[in-house]
């Protein structure tokens, strides 16, 4: 742990020390997050220097969107899992705070507590919605059918989460027929159809999103109805996150990096790798370890680099590899 700093609010109508309820960075920012307490205190912007910290003036209005999710440094995402279980809303971030754009009643968020992912300029919902946030208002795209089987009902227990770069996204299901089954369910985005599906253990998935990790992983929290039982997290790997480890690819090829030189000390920062052959799936790999990868196109990655990556001057090696295939040939970054 680098630093602790309290959270002090008074624009929320409390005064000293307050929990947070949902936190997201804002992008291309180290020192600034939207905070958001509970629904009746709405979402701020929170400056943080050094120990210290405070809320911009501006903040959202009582039950008008719950986890902000940011699309850029001055937009960002919510949805009312409170109140209404459906109403989405869009907001921008100035100096001065956040401001409200709309908010659109909109299918397949989940219901209450229901949950969303933002990927190829599309937002997706627990509950199976596919929305289009770049209309105004928002419009509908899809939403998808959840469950398994002519037995299953739409209801929801878990997040999604979409890969556009392969047209899919994944998403919990449930069997209500007899006793529920729960369901790692994924779908074609492009033809709105499940092509697999997978039981998870147990008969509660948490409403917490999910994640993506690494080159091909997926994790899921299940917890217990119980007490006395631990909760489980569900990883998965393979072909059935990239259908293309299935098979052998060719390897790609690295020609150039954004950056071939840093500053020790940087912050975090993004390294945008240029060169041919790369397919959903590939990842960049800093002196042998895999980074955090975000297919672009098959001529360019970005590539998460973390600030403790940046503490000493030093050579980096970098390489790629696309799901099956071996490693490309090898840039270098100097730390300096």
């Amino acid at each position: 742990m680098d630093v602790t700093v309290p959270i002090v609010s008074t624009a929320f109508g409390d005064s000293g020390d307050v929990a947070a309820s949902s936190i997201a960075a804002v992008p291309g920012r180290d020192s600034s997050v939207a905070i958001e307490f509970e629904s009746f205190y709405g979402i701020g912007i929170y400056d943080i220097s050094g120990s210290t910290g405070a809320f911009r003036s501006n903040v959202s209005a009582a039950y008008s969107g719950d986890n902000p999710v940011f699309t850029d440094a001055t937009h960002f995402y919510a949805y009312d899992g409170d109140t209404t279980g459906a109403e989405f809303y869009r907001y921008s971030v100035n100096a001065t705070g956040v401001t409200l754009i709309d908010g659109t009643t909109l299918d397949g968020f989940g219901g209450f507590g229901g949950t969303f992912a933002v990927d190829g300029g599309l937002v997706f919902g627990s509950g199976g919605g596919i929305i289009n946030p770049g209309t105004t208002p928002p419009s509908q795209v899809a939403v998808l059918p959840l469950g398994n089987g002519t037995s299953s009902t739409s209801l929801v227990g878990g997040g999604v989460v979409p890969y556009q770069a392969e047209s899919k996204a994944f998403i919990i299901g449930v069997n209500d027929a007899g006793t529920a089954a729960y369901y790692l369910e994924c779908f074609d985005t492009q033809h709105f159809t499940q092509e697999q599906q997978i039981q998870l253990p147990g008969n509660f998935v948490s409403a917490l999103p999910g994640i993506r990790f690494g080159q091909d992983g997926l994790a899921y929290v299940i917890p217990s109805r119980t007490t006395s039982n631990t909760p489980q997290i569900f990883l998965m790997r393979g072909p059935f996150v990239v259908p293309a480890e299935a098979t052998s690819n060719p390897a790609p090829t690295l020609s150039s990096t954004n950056q071939t030189t840093i500053a020790v000390g940087s912050g975090n920062l993004y390294l945008t790798a240029t060169g041919t052959g790369f397919l959903p799936g590939a990842v960049v790999l800093w002196n042998g370890s895999p980074r955090t990868t975000t297919f672009v196109d098959n001529a360019h990655l970005q590539v998460a680099v973390a600030a403790a990556d940046l503490t000493s001057a030093q050579t980096i090696t970098l390489t790629s590899q696309n799901p099956g295939s071996g490693s490309s040939n090898s840039l270098t970054v100097t730390i300096q």
